[in-house]
């Protein structure tokens, strides 16, 4: 049994010699090239191996990109070539500093924040951070009052977002 195939020159898609159309394009097969196989059991689909290493190499690819992109970026220099860290004991000062103001408030449930931004932290040397920011609560008449504040911190040791490796210098209302 002999079987002929044309190749749509638009699409490519194998066709039978004697279609007039692509089926999956609709354009016309007149003087399309041919394509002569002798046994259609026989036949096999082009080497897809190929295919397959390639995926493979552009998935390791981009794994690798995903694992330096967003791995632990401890190690990793910002613009400002602070190290990510460094930055992390800043924003962790200054929700720590939110902490021992509130403990001196009159009214510590009213107390609200701003986001804490390291543009509010100061790096003063010795583990010793200093936070200028401001809070808004109520006063003891119960009139809303906004207080901005410095606060002088000192980083011990151990996880910087637990309070008790936090030591309170001094906080001080302008």
């Amino acid at each position: 049994m002999e079987n002929v195939f044309v190749y749509c020159s638009k699409c490519g898609i194998k066709n039978f010699a004697t279609d007039k159309k692509c089926g999956i394009c609709g354009k016309s097969l007149v003087g399309a090239k041919s394509k002569q196989i002798e046994n259609v059991e026989s036949y096999q689909l082009p080497d897809t191996n190929k295919q397959i290493r390639g995926f493979i190499v552009l998935c390791l690819l981009c794994f690798g990109v995903y694992w330096n992109c967003f791995r632990s970026t401890s190690t990793h220099k910002t613009e400002n070539n602070v190290t990510a860290e460094t930055s992390n004991i800043k924003i962790s000062a200054c929700i720590m500093s939110h902490e021992f103001v509130k403990d001196k408030l009159v009214s510590p449930q009213s107390a609200d924040f701003p986001l804490c931004s390291e543009n509010y932290v100061n790096e003063l040397g010795g583990d010793e951070y200093g936070v200028n920011s401001y809070v808004d609560g109520v006063n003891e008449f119960n009139a809303p009052l906004r207080q901005q504040y410095v606060c002088r911190l000192k980083y011990i040791s151990g996880d910087p977002d637990r309070i008790e490796n936090w030591q309170l210098v001094e906080v001080r209302f302008e």
